[in-house]
């Protein structure tokens, strides 16, 4: 709920953030604070993330979310931990290990082919991308869920549902309580209306276009368009009432190679 604080460069909320990144003990706590700061900007967020993966550093889970908290900044990042935390002597093993995921996450982002969507899709994409980080704290770092907290999202029925379902999920929240297609829905997901037009367009977009996922990306004016049109909901959406949403063609854009 703070993330948009931080991209607004909220001292007050930063400097708070960073007493709990000095103070703070819970690890699944700290693994949030590293998810969150990764949308600030400020050099100093930098620093503390690599403060909280050095004292985290064996955790699997701490490690994906930075390098996925890091996204442009791989380079920087992996100087902090050579220069400031010594790792290429004290933990030279697994720095080198860090090395080669950030090598291969560039490697990937040069090779990623986005020709098939338009340009204002593609910024969509690339933004949705880097606020993804917290989203994987529940749904994974690449999309495949997160046992007993988050379902996959790679190859999801729901996710790659006509945008009239697939906004409301991600505004009002979402309550299931059976399996879906073999997905286990089972649980409730927040709502995150808190979150502007643009940056849930661009989120789905990414979600959308993503680990196999082929469904066409949102615009933000659909976003808008529905949180008109369900402005005053405060309860979550279940499975029944989400199919019983009609199909209006007058907010969906064409579909491009979409599995629906």
């Amino acid at each position: 709920m703070l993330e948009p604080a931080l991209s607004d460069k909220s001292e007050e909320v930063f400097s708070r953030l960073v007493q709990m990144a000095e103070n703070e003990t819970s690890p699944y706590v700290n693994l949030q604070l590293l998810a969150s700061l990764g949308e600030s900007e400020d050099p100093a967020a930098l620093d503390l993330m690599a403060m909280i993966l050095d004292e985290n550093h064996e955790s699997v889970y701490f490690r994906e979310m930075a390098l996925t908290g890091v996204f442009k900044r791989e380079a920087k990042f992996a100087e902090l931990l050579r220069n400031e935390y010594h790792w290429q002597e004290e933990k030279k093993g697994f720095f080198s290990q860090v090395l080669t995921s950030l090598a291969e996450a560039e490697i990937m982002d040069d090779k990623m082919d986005l020709s098939h969507l338009s340009a204002a899709d593609q910024d969509l994409y690339v933004e949705g991308k880097k606020l993804f980080n917290t989203c994987s704290t529940c749904h994974g770092v690449d999309g495949e869920g997160v046992v007993g907290v988050g379902p996959r999202l790679g190859g999801s029925y729901w996710a790659q549902m006509k945008p009239e379902i697939a906004v409301r999920i991600v505004m009002q929240g979402f309550a299931g309580g059976v399996k879906e297609r073999n997905e286990n829905i089972a649980g409730v997901m927040p709502g995150h209306g808190y979150l502007s037009d643009k940056e849930i367009a661009g989120v789905l977009t990414f979600i959308r276009q993503s680990w196999g996922n082929n469904a066409a990306p949102i615009d933000s004016k659909i976003v808008s368009n529905i949180r008109e049109r369900t402005k005053g909901r405060t309860e979550t959406w279940t499975p029944d009432e989400l199919r019983k949403l009609p199909s209006d063609t007058s907010i969906n854009p064409p579909q491009k190679k979409s599995l629906f």
